[in-house]
């Protein structure tokens, strides 16, 4: 059953608590693979890219309807990485702000690192310059201004919660 919705909005709003663009430096993959590496805003732009249509559910009772976003499958980017056989779960991180996937859930279609919304680039105030996009779940998943990406044996802590099971989408994509 899916959440109330109080409001529909036709744009993500902006919140004070903006992280400085300076303060991104790269996106980096590590823990358990064969090959960690780092990737910086070009590097992430000349990967291949997806285009994925999405509502945007607030656990606050908002949503916004039909944003397109555009970005690299993360399972390129675990691909590239190659995870070793014990990696069971994934840790999509901010700073300290974490949220966790198992590796099949991670793998799915509906899971990118958006560089891009509604044909633009990513800004600052959304995230920018890349966000985690999980097609049909909800705001804590869409974790902003992304800068680490690391596999594990155990779930990650998020928010002093274990692992969230993912939902399934109820979102088309494009």
């Amino acid at each position: 059953m899916a959440e109330p919705v109080d409001r529909v909005s036709d744009q993500l709003p902006v919140h004070p608590n903006v992280a400085a663009e300076s303060e991104w430096q790269r996106l980096r993959v590590d823990c358990l693979v064969a090959a960690p590496f780092t990737l910086s805003r070009d590097d992430l732009t000349d990967a291949g890219q997806r285009k994925l249509t999405d509502y945007f559910r607030c656990t606050d009772g908002w949503v916004v309807p039909g944003l397109r976003w555009k970005g690299v499958p993360a399972t390129v980017l675990l691909d590239r990485g190659g995870p070793l056989p014990e990696a069971a779960y994934v840790a999509f991180s901010a700073g300290e702000y974490n949220i966790g996937l198992t590796v099949e859930q991670s793998r799915s279609t509906n899971l990118i690192v958006a560089l891009r919304l509604n044909e633009e680039a990513l800004t600052t105030e959304h995230g920018g310059p890349c966000r985690l996009v999980a097609q049909g779940q909800l705001c804590h998943f869409s974790v902003k201004w992304l800068d680490c990406i690391r596999l594990m044996t155990d779930p990650p802590e998020e928010r002093g919660l274990k692992i969230v099971t993912a939902r399934k989408s109820q979102s088309s994509q494009s």
